[in-house]
This record gives C-alpha cells, sequence and structure tokens, in this order.
C-alpha cells in the first residue's frame, strides 16, 4: 500500500554522494521535505511505497538512467513532476526528458537558486512562504585549488559552482582539506 501522506515532498536521485547530499541539505535548509536514493532501482523502489509531488533525478544513473526512472515513476504517479539534471547535457536527453513530464532540464553545476525556483513553481506558494532565502553565497578560491579548474568556477560570485568546485578540489587531492 502506498503512503499518500508524504505528498508534497522532493525525492532527489544522484548517485554521487556530495552532491546528493548537497541538494537535500540546500532544500531541507529552504523548508522543503527532501528523501534521496542514489540509483535508479532504489528510487523506484522508494517510489512505489510513497507519493511525491517532485522527482530531482540526475541524467545518467546506475543500473537504470533517469529518464527511465522519471518515465516508471510518472507511469505510477501522474502528477509526479519532474526536474532532470546532468552533466551531459544534450538537446536530444532535453527534448526527451519535456516528453517524459519534465519540468526543467539543468545542467551541473546546477544553479541552486534557478533549482529552488523551479522548485517552488511545482510546489506552489505556500511551502515558499515558509523558506528561509540565501541571500548570498561565496565561494572563494583557496591557494591550493589545481590550475586545470576553470575560471568560472573560481569566480567567486559564481553560486552554483561550489560542488563542482569542492569535487574537483577532492579529485585532485584525493580528500577534502
Amino acid at each position: 500500500m502506498k503512503v499518500t501522506e508524504n505528498a508534497g515532498q522532493i525525492l532527489v536521485v544522484e548517485d554521487e554522494d556530495i552532491v546528493r547530499d548537497s541538494l537535500r541539505d540546500w532544500l531541507a535548509d529552504a523548508g522543503y521535505h527532501v528523501e534521496t536514493a542514489e540509483d535508479g532501482e532504489k528510487a523506484l523502489a522508494t517510489l512505489a511505497d510513497r507519493e511525491y509531488s517532485l522527482i530531482i533525478v540526475d541524467l545518467r544513473l546506475p543500473r537504470k538512467d533517469g529518464l527511465e526512472v522519471l518515465r516508471q515513476a510518472r507511469a505510477g504517479q501522474e502528477k509526479l513532476k519532474g526536474i532532470v539534471i546532468t552533466a551531459y547535457p544534450s538537446v536530444q536527453s532535453a527534448v526527451e526528458a519535456m516528453k517524459e513530464g519534465a519540468v526543467d532540464y539543468m545542467v551541473k553545476p546546477c544553479d541552486l537558486n534557478r533549482l529552488e525556483e523551479s522548485v517552488s513553481k511545482v510546489l506552489g506558494p505556500v511551502q515558499a512562504e515558509v523558506r528561509r532565502k540565501v541571500t548570498e553565497t561565496r565561494v572563494i578560491a583557496a591557494p591550493d585549488i589545481p590550475a586545470s579548474v576553470p575560471e568560472n568556477i573560481r569566480n567567486e560570485n559564481n553560486k552554483s559552482a561550489l560542488i563542482q568546485l569542492l569535487l574537483t578540489i577532492q579529485k585532485h587531492n584525493n580528500w577534502l582539506p
């Protein structure tokens, strides 16, 4: 039996731990109820037990890709809306995502303010009124950031680059200092 009291909640499906946890924390801090899954099969199992209003799904996932997850999820929950995020954008995948019911298609690293606006449009103004607004986020380039990091990610005014910056530093150093 499907639990319906979770209607209005968000399911974030992302295989990268740091991205998944960052999205969960950002949206939870904004006042949303968020659950996560790290692959397509776990997401579908979660969706079989609970109803959600929104699924934020990575395009490339282990076991089942994001578009297949969105397709199957919407087959079971017709009112479910989707936001697709990807580091590998293409016109073809964007068109296919919209055909499968995605309300937005975002390229990683996602602009978190834009993501929050998109979520607000789907879930409505009631939750928007209880959200705490983050007015400024600064990404400050540390001296040990590899020279290979693009300038737009180093730019302290690029709020959406924080996750990408942290991933790049972790990859370069094999840990986050």
